[in-house]
């Protein structure tokens, strides 16, 4: 069988092995390759970085958008930047107190491709009728419009010095977010690796959010090698997990993953 080796820096690599090649090919913005590997089943990669796979899409997804949706106490208005494969909208639409999902995406090739060849990631969240599909650039759009979101969720690529979404990553870009956010409004984010390794990018991004919000969590996942962020003006309220709000169970997180949620391993705090 042929292999797919995606290249993580440092001289680290993975391998997988390749059962079924579904899809190679470009778009305006990326280089696609959505494969089936074993063990992992449907893979998806983006200019040869795994974004998502079959296997353990739903940890990923889960622990960018529940922590957050519950340390909310009515989340009703929520903006996506980014999330083309549709999981984080999947999730966000759980919770039955969401009115609303603006999701702004740039690339909109990559979206079809991925209702496409991997439909359970988007579960039909691109036909709920309370989410709002726009193909443009996230930036634009928060400039351009009025209004003001409970929730800001940024599923942005990896911070690198040169990524295409680096304007995505920049002080103007997180205050013009907290210009958008509604009185108690949240910011939520993927921060990037926690692996000592490759910690250098995580580190980035959290001085970055640091320097903007008042109050930062930041919380990695084990599983994943991978962490995230909440960001607010105001000390977000601990929340409860309550399962009450949810229009459909979840496979990951849960009561006492949020009561942990925040935990830093010391070497990442001295980092910090």
């Amino acid at each position: 069988m042929n292999q797919y080796r995606e290249r993580l820096g440092q001289g680290e690599e993975r391998v997988f092995t390749v059962e079924e090649t579904l899809y190679q090919g470009q778009t305006a913005f990326q280089n696609v390759d959505i494969i089936r590997a074993t063990g992992y089943g449907r893979v998806l990669f983006l200019n040869g970085e795994r974004q998502s796979s079959e296997a353990d899409e739903f940890i990923y997804h889960e622990m960018l958008v529940h922590p957050t949706l519950f340390r909310h106490p009515a989340p009703r208005r929520i903006f996506l930047a980014g999330g083309g494969e549709g999981a984080v909208s999947r999730e966000i639409l759980k919770h039955t107190s969401v009115e609303t999902i603006t999701q702004v995406d740039i690339d909109g090739q990559l979206i079809e491709l991925c209702r496409q060849y991997l439909p359970a990631w988007s579960q039909g969240a691109y036909e709920d009728p309370r989410l709002h599909l726009i193909i443009g650039d996230a930036l634009a759009h928060l400039r351009q419009t009025d209004e003001r979101y409970d929730i800001i969720f940024l599923d942005l690529p990896e911070w690198s010095p040169d990524t295409p979404a680096r304007e995505l990553y920049t002080p103007e870009f997180y205050a013009l977010v907290r210009q958008r956010l509604s009185p108690g409004g949240l910011m939520a984010l993927q921060v990037g690796p926690v692996h000592p390794v490759h910690l250098a990018p995580f580190i980035n991004v959290a001085q970055r959010v640091r320097a903007a919000f008042a109050h930062v969590i930041l919380y990695p996942v084990t599983e994943l090698r991978w962490g995230f962020g909440i960001c607010a003006d105001a000390p977000p309220p601990a929340g409860l997990f309550d399962a009450a709000r949810l229009a459909a169970p979840l496979r990951y997180y849960n009561a006492q993953l949020h009561a942990e949620l925040g935990a830093l391993p010391t070497y990442i705090q001295q980092a910090l």
